[in-house]
């Protein structure tokens, strides 16, 4: 753990990207201070990702400067259009905020931070230990390409997720980049390691919990049994984050489940009474919802439309009730007219959506399911959705929460969303069919994806079953109080009575199955001296890696099998690498090279290769311990001590730099 300190900067650095550009831009908009803060991470991701795009399309390179300006100039357009709108509304009768007019209770308003700070510490502490340090690296399919991409954006500036797919061979394409141009500006000193890891552990720690609480005290106010018993549900439950930090990696996924509480609270503030909205209203309210919607999308599509799924029961709610109205007003053409168009546009949407090339692409992929539809919708229900023992204090107030949200006429809305995004879940862990690919193609019909959306609804659930919980035990403790005189006074017995609940609470939801998940993680991001299985990179790579800034001159491009952890030269020493991600077969002067560098002094195709290329050294990590067919299309890349094409320049164990001396100078 010691080893975290040097990563302060960074974190602090995550810290100021996630929540200074939200921040600065929901207080411009008039929101107060305090729920700016509180939600601003949604939206700053949206400015983030904008920022990326915009800056492309101008041709200015994306980076901290950038971002600064431009938060800066959209602030200042925000506060003057803020000010317009208000002078042209000067006059007119100002809405009176119910909650404005109740006496002020100012110790709930450290409820919610105080939750956020226990929640920040447990489930920082547990996120560190499973990370490992600032300098690990997740032993997994998918962080080469993501560790790459952000030395990409680090090295290039060019941050635009429209043109971020396929960035490698210059392909270009979608590709949501968040993710990515968060961990760039994190990694302010270029070490994109550190910054991954601290933007990791910091949305982890801080922003998942907060978009929770958030979401908890929105629905259920600011109560401080309430938030400590939700921050104590959060920091005993593995599905998330932890899944998503050993699973792939997936850093974009992480990213966006961790905003989404926050943007639903967004929309349960959008559509519900107009006294109830505060300071977010009007602009604020648009612009705190369409740069959250915009920080999801530009996050993770799959994640936006699990959001979509969540908040249509709230919409749906809202669109009625107006709709009544205006019935009961006759009308009735115009509202009949309205909900025809509004279905009509979804069932377009979704041909265009089901119909494009990207879509069917991710169709394609098909994930085998993990048992039964009945098995399925119990691991859903229990909040175990990835075979791992079931979180029993967090699933049985689930299930409590549910019972009481069906009899409470406000909280409907959230066992019907609960349901809805549990239905995708069963289609893709229990059925596997050319329909549930259909239906689950936005998640790659992979339920680990689908399976870390149960807490979104489920931990909700939960602080509603004990919210019920507590004002039960709230009601009876008085009673048993009032017929034994020496249990008085009452208030201090029932605030005790809380705190045992909480502390309980919080032992019971650190069980087995958190700590199973929390250890597999861990596994994940061990690294040993020298490769083990599935290894993606050992210490002694690593050690090679960070000389290689001194060891090969500027412009130099290596050689490598991505499959043995050479790839990671990039993101690493910030040296372009022939291969920057795992993936399909080599194809082209690509494979030539893979399939003949050991004997490029006999061939003139492969030297050919290696000039149009530029490559002008190698790396050899020795065998891909991968059990994949792809990690071995690299012959001409193994073994190269024996080759009279390449010259030994220094080595690390057994990760070898080579310079490729039997093809002369490019013509």
């Amino acid at each position: 753990m010691s080893g975290w300190v040097s990563a302060l900067p960074q974190m602090g650095m995550a810290l100021l990207v996630l929540f200074v550009p939200g921040t600065l831009l929901l207080l411009a908009a008039g929101v107060p201070w305090r729920r700016a803060l509180l939600f601003a991470p949604a939206p700053s991701a949206g400015v983030v990702g904008a920022i990326g795009i915009a800056a492309d399309l101008v041709g200015v390179r994306f980076g901290l400067p950038v971002v600064a300006v431009a938060t800066l100039l959209g602030c200042a357009g925000v506060a003057l259009l803020t000010l317009l709108l208000r002078r042209l509304r000067h006059g007119r009768q100002p809405r009176v905020d119910a909650a404005a007019e109740r006496p002020r209770d100012h110790s709930r308003d450290l409820a919610l931070p105080g939750a956020l700070a226990v929640a920040a510490l447990v489930i920082g502490i547990r996120v560190a230990a499973a990370l490992g340090g600032p300098e690990n690296v997740s032993q997994t399919f998918d962080a080469v390409f993501h560790l790459n991409t952000t030395r990409f954006i680090v090295a290039t500036g060019q941050g635009s997720s429209l043109r971020l797919l396929g960035w490698g061979n210059g392909t270009g394409g979608f590709y949501p980049a968040v993710w990515h141009d968060m961990a760039a500006l994190v990694a302010y000193d270029g070490n994109v390691l550190a910054a991954t890891q601290a933007l990791a552990l910091v949305v982890s720690a801080v922003v998942w919990p907060l978009s929770v609480l958030v979401l908890v005290e929105r629905l259920l106010g600011r109560r401080w049994s309430v938030l400590f018993g939700t921050a104590a549900l959060l920091s005993g439950l593995g599905v998330f984050p932890a899944k998503m930090l050993d699973f792939g990696v997936l850093y974009p996924f992480l990213l966006g489940i961790a905003l989404m509480p926050m943007l639903v609270a967004l929309a349960h503030i959008a559509t519900g009474p107009l006294e109830e909205r505060g300071g977010f209203r009007g602009l604020a309210l648009w612009i705190a919802c369409g740069f959250g919607a915009i920080g999801l999308a530009l996050a993770h599509p799959g994640v936006l439309l699990a959001f979509l799924i969540i908040a249509a029961p709230l919409v749906v709610r809202r669109g009625y009730a107006i709709g009544r109205a205006r019935w009961a007003r006759g009308r009735r053409i115009s509202t009949a007219v309205v909900a025809v168009g509004a279905v009509a546009a979804l069932l377009a949407a979704a041909k265009v959506l089901n119909g494009s090339a990207t879509v069917a692409a991710m169709r394609s992929t098909d994930w085998p399911r993990i048992g039964s539809p009945s098995q399925a919708f119990g691991a859903w229900l229990f909040v175990s959705p990835h075979q791992f023992d079931i979180p029993w204090a967090v699933a049985a107030l689930t299930i409590v929460g549910m019972g009481v949200a069906i009899a409470t006429r406000g909280l409907r809305w959230l066992v019907v969303a609960h349901v809805l995004l549990a239905i995708p879940y069963v289609f893709a862990a229990g059925i596997d069919s050319p329909l549930s690919q259909s239906i689950t193609a936005f998640w790659y019909n992979d339920s680990v994806r689908l399976g870390a959306l149960a807490p979104v609804t489920a931990v909700p659930l939960a602080a509603v079953g004990l919210s019920w919980a507590i004002d039960s035990a709230a009601r009876f403790v008085p009673v048993v109080v009032a017929r034994v005189r020496w249990l008085r006074p009452r208030r201090r017995l029932v605030a005790a009575s809380v705190a045992v609940l909480t502390l309980g609470l919080a032992a019971l939801t650190s069980d087995p199955a958190s700590a199973e998940m929390y250890a597999l993680t861990a596994s994940r991001y061990v690294m040993p001296d020298h490769p083990l299985d599935r290894t993606v990179l050992s210490t002694n790579e690593l050690a090679l890696l960070e000389k290689l800034p001194t060891l090969v001159p500027p412009g130099t491009r290596l050689a490598v099998n991505p499959w043995d952890g050479s790839g990671l030269a990039y993101a690493v020493a910030g040296v372009p690498v022939m291969v920057p991600q795992l993936g399909g077969y080599p194809s082209g002067e690509v494979a030539t090279v893979a399939e003949g560098l050991a004997s490029a002094r006999q061939s003139p195709a492969v030297c050919r290769a290696v000039h149009d290329l530029h490559l002008t050294y190698a790396l050899d990590f020795g065998m891909p311990l991968w059990r994949d067919d792809r990690a071995y299309a690299y012959p001409g890349l193994l073994d190269l001590s024996g080759s009279s094409s390449v010259q030994l320049v220094t080595s690390v164990g057994r990760a070898r730099l080579y310079k490729i001396t039997g093809c002369g100078t490019a013509p």
